[in-house]
């Protein structure tokens, strides 16, 4: 399970951008909305101590397939993490 995400995650990384857009986490707090260039279905979104992935069905875009919570190895899991894998 951990080779998966670690693959996702350099996925994502290949194809998102630095987009400026704010958006707000679960507490209120700004979350930097991340610019995807070349990937569709899904979202990404920096928050203060994790990354926020939600994968959406290509079929009904308005259904959540899963939610990935990244964390950097050297750092401790936040408490305020939301619900996801």
């Amino acid at each position: 399970m951990t080779h998966r995400l670690i693959w996702l995650f350099c996925i994502l990384l290949t194809g998102c951008g630095t987009g400026k857009t704010p958006s707000q986490n679960q507490d209120g707090q700004p979350a930097e909305n991340l610019e995807i260039s070349y990937a569709r279905g899904f979202t990404a979104l920096r928050h203060k101590n994790f990354t926020e992935v939600t994968v959406r069905n290509p079929w009904d875009t308005l259904k959540i397939l899963q939610r990935y919570l990244l964390v950097a190895r050297d750092q401790p899991l936040p408490e305020d993490l939301p619900e996801g894998t």
